[in-house]
């Protein structure tokens, strides 16, 4: 029994002296592509004047004002280059004809009073800034690729009315009371 307490003793002595040791580890993440619509808001242009089309400034919100006719609009989150298109109904897509031969009509609807108003649609790079940054699609076309964007963090774009309410597929060729609608599809996908 005497030799086995000094053996145990022997290996306490041991395991006592052992020395210090160190390592590193690594830590990694890793970030991918990118690129999300992370914010949408809709927008409405009060008091259409019914005679006249969309160049006229109450028909439009091409220009930022304090009269709360704010473009629609959407917020991008990318870390890559990026391409934005939109697309909406035209006169012809919802079976209306176009009043108007080579430029398709956007198909601002009325669902109470079950019909429409014609117009188009901007689109704006720089929302908080009147009237700078805005292009219009060619001839109307949709759907229109509106071009190449870099990356950023929330980017604000705007989409913005131009409503043409004397050309309209109501009763009486005239534009009847309450709220028209155009939903526009936004889809953004790298470059």
């Amino acid at each position: 029994m005497k030799a086995l307490f000094a053996t145990t003793g022997a290996l306490a002595l041991l395991a006592t002296s052992a020395l210090a040791d160190t390592a590193t580890v690594t830590l990694n993440a890793t970030v991918g592509d990118y690129l999300s619509i992370t914010d949408t808001s809709n927008s409405t242009i009060g008091d259409l004047d019914i005679a006249e089309g969309s160049g006229n400034g109450a028909n439009n919100n091409v220009n930022n004002n304090t009269a709360g006719d704010e473009k629609a609009t959407m917020t991008v989150t990318a870390n890559v280059d990026f391409d934005i298109i939109l697309d909406w109904e035209t006169w012809n897509e919802a079976g209306l004809g176009d009043p108007t031969p080579g430029y398709p009509q956007a198909n601002f609807y009325n669902a109470v009073a079950d019909c429409s108003i014609g117009g188009s649609i901007h689109f704006d790079e720089t929302p908080g800034q009147d009237g700078t940054g805005v292009s219009y699609p060619p001839s109307g076309a949709n759907p229109w690729s509106v071009g190449s964007f870099t990356p950023g963090f929330d980017k604000i774009y705007g989409i913005g009315t131009g409503a043409s309410p004397d050309l309209t597929t109501c009763d009486n060729d005239v534009a009847a009371q309450g709220t028209y609608s155009l939903e526009v599809a936004i889809t953004v996908s790298p470059s």
